[in-house]
């Protein structure tokens, strides 16, 4: 038997050029995973190379850049409540666009897709990128119906450095933000499905059956009974996977080359940092204007305050105004906002309660006979301002109108 499993190997590695690489990628790719959609997804660590179409590059995530990430995006996060509010997760990358280009930007802005999920939480595990998602009705329906199996994260990189790979100088780039997630069959980054399954065959657990089993269950048709059928079937998968991967490669050489076009597009990183410090700038610019406001408010009232002050203390002066009532004038112009001036030109016209001229033939009678007027005329103000619901001027009125004796004044006919 085991020879025979040494034959099967060796064939499959001769007729369809698979290595175990091949043989994982064909495995993921075929399991039918079901369940529930997973609140945690895990983007694994490693190296994964790039193609662009005329160069290799290498994206390096391992613990150390994870970690780097999770921290820059919490402190973005900090400075802008959009980013704390989640970054999204849609079907495909629709948000990938040119920021030059007015008429994609415009595109993009009025024809926003509807997120399948928002990524609430980002941490560095042990062995991948974790990322907590809440998702939407719809989200969960496409992921337990397996109508997307793998999800793709759209990172920003930074560009580190360059390594000589098996030969081949390679440059290496480090995610520094994820901007978003896209729902697909086909990741850029080697995922595991989003939703496993034990994988069995009429009731069999996958730890008690042979190769050839296995590979009858993973790919699901009844057709396959013998080694070689297997090994067919398996090879048209490797066929058509490589075919699409060639229409991917293609269609990621034109996304890249738009990518490279924008600015800052070598050094991504530096446009991070740059966005971080202008919303810190912004903050501290706030700030210091809510401590001016916060000054010339305090200077307005004050020269409010000055300016209430000597209208009143005239009025009073010229008999306008009682002593008594002074303060509560004063306090009622400085509270009167926009209508501030319109209150001094009202105490500027007011009328004298009374004659005041000093005469000097009965001059202590007089004062007297004031007093006694002013003190009669302030009782009935009291007593008439709760019919007036306590409006002073109102029951000043009433009072003037009812008593002109006492303002040295003939009654009205």
């Amino acid at each position: 038997m085991r020879n025979r499993k040494l034959k099967l190997t060796a064939r499959v590695c001769a007729e369809a050029q698979l290595n175990v690489a091949d043989l994982t990628t064909v495995l993921n790719a075929v399991a039918m995973p079901g369940g529930d959609a997973p609140e945690w997804l895990r983007v694994p660590y490693g190296d994964v190379p790039y193609f662009d179409g005329k160069t290799w590059s290498m994206q390096r995530l391992n613990a150390a850049v994870a970690e780097k990430l999770v921290s820059l995006m919490q402190r973005a996060a900090r400075l802008d409540k959009r980013l704390a509010a989640g970054q999204p997760l849609y079907v495909g990358h629709p948000d990938f666009y040119d920021s030059t280009d007015k008429h994609q930007i415009n595109a993009w802005m009025q024809n926003q897709p509807p997120a399948t999920g928002w990524i609430k939480e980002i941490r560095a595990g042990a062995d991948a990128l974790e990322l907590r998602v809440e998702w939407t009705a719809e989200g969960e329906s496409l992921v337990n119906s397996r109508t997307y199996k793998f999800f793709s994260p759209y990172f920003l990189c930074a560009l580190v450095g360059k390594e000589k790979i098996n030969g081949v100088e390679m440059e290496i780039y480090e995610p520094r933000l994820l901007k978003s997630a896209g729902l697909t069959n086909t990741p850029n980054w080697p995922m595991p499905p989003m939703v496993n399954a034990a994988i069995t065959n009429g009731g069999v657990k996958e730890g008690s059956m042979n190769l050839l089993q296995r590979l009858i269950a993973l790919i699901g048709d009844t057709g396959i009974t013998t080694e070689d059928d297997a090994i067919n079937a398996v090879s048209k998968i490797i066929t058509a996977i490589r075919k699409l991967q060639q229409s991917i490669d293609a269609r990621w050489e034109a996304e890249d080359a738009a990518r490279r076009a924008l600015p800052n597009a070598g050094d991504p990183l530096a446009l991070i940092e740059g966005y971080i410090a202008q919303l810190e700038t912004t903050a501290e610019a706030a700030n210091a204007s809510a401590a001016q406001v916060e000054n010339l408010t305090a200077a307005l009232n004050a020269a409010r305050t000055s300016l209430a002050t000597r209208c009143v203390h005239a009025a009073v002066a010229r008999g306008a105004v009682l002593q008594e009532h002074a303060e509560s004038r004063i306090a009622d112009c400085v509270n009167a906002g926009d209508a501030f001036a319109a209150r001094l030109c009202e105490i500027d016209a007011l009328p004298k309660l009374m004659k005041t001229e000093p005469e000097t033939d009965g001059i202590a009678q007089r004062a007297n006979t004031v007093a006694d007027r002013r003190a009669q005329i302030h009782e009935l103000v009291n007593a008439a301002m709760p019919a007036f619901n306590n409006d002073y001027d109102r029951a000043f009125a009433s009072v003037r109108k009812s008593r002109p004796d006492l303002f040295g004044e003939e009654p009205s006919k």
